[in-house]
Order: C-alpha cells, then structure tokens, then sequence
C-alpha cells in the first residue's frame, strides 16, 4: 500500500469509527429518559416518608439500581479524553495551540508523521468509543435489572395509596 492509500484508507477507517459515536450517545440518551422517567414514576407515587415502611425500604432497590445505572450514562456521556499529546489532529491538542501556529506545524508535517497522526487517532477514538459502549451497555443492563423491583415498588405504593383512600373514607 503506498502512502496515499494508506492515507486513504487511514481516513476512512476514522470516518467509520467516527459513525459509531451517535449511535452510541442515543442510546446513552434513551437510557438517560428512561431512567429518569423510572424514577420520577417512583417519586410521584411514594406515599408520605416512613422508616419503617418495607414497600419504602423494598423501593431502595430500584432507585439505587436506577441510580448507578445514570452513574454509567454519566461516564458513557464523559469518557476519558486524555491522550494525543501534541496530536495535529486530536481537538483537545489542536484547541491548545495558536490559529497560526496550528496551521503552520499541520502543513509542515511530513506524509509518514500524518499517517501515524491518523492511525494514532483512530486507536485513541476507538479506546473512547469502547468506553462509550461499555458503559452504554452497563447502563441499560442495569436499568433492565431494576425493572421488576421498580415494577414490585409501584404496585405496593399504589396498594399502599389505595389502603388509606379506603381507610379514610
């Protein structure tokens, strides 16, 4: 492969790893509503605060399930980005530099140190990206894990809601 089909396919490969984060990040979002949601339905249904309430204690289960769920959105959402010291192409390196000085080091480097800035680049995406899915993924095992507890905790707040409307009448 000569250098300017390894630039070619350089750039393509980062193109292709590049497509892959919005799909992760919706997936990220839909995590993040559905969660919310979760626990908003939780919230509107508890009946007024007791310690001593087992549907209140049992509840703990899916808010806290729930919770390091949106802790795995959170770090899918901000994955590390440290790395590509003195990158030409890395945003992060490139932000620190001058306009000027910028573009005079990128049209000065040579084709071998722009290939290497390229692949160099697609590891460091890719490395982000499998942090991304992992913790997308974790997310939404989680929150699949708190949905039977949360199902269980809205039916003994609603039984519960229901117990005093009867007693009260």
């Amino acid at each position: 492969m000569d250098e300017d089909q390894l630039v070619a396919a350089a750039i393509e490969e980062l193109n292709l790893i590049m497509q892959f984060f919005p799909r992760v990040d919706s997936k990220l979002a839909f995590v993040f509503a559905l969660d919310l949601g979760m626990l908003a339905l939780l919230a509107a249904n508890a009946p007024k605060l007791d310690p001593n309430s087992p549907s209140q204690f049992f509840a703990l289960v899916p808010v806290l399930v729930l919770g390091a769920s949106l802790w795995y959105v959170y770090r899918g959402s901000y994955p590390n980005t440290v790395g590509g010291h003195q990158s030409l192409i890395y945003f992060r390196e490139i932000a620190l530099r001058t306009e000027s000085g910028f573009a005079r080091e990128f049209s000065s480097q040579s084709r071998g140190a722009y290939v290497s800035a390229l692949l160099e680049q697609i590891h460091r995406n890719s490395a982000i990206l499998a942090r991304k899915y992992d913790a997308a993924k974790a997310a939404f095992v989680l929150t699949g894990v708190a949905v039977i507890p949360w199902l269980i905790s809205l039916l003994l707040f609603v039984t519960h809601s229901a117990d005093l409307r009867l007693h009260t009448s």
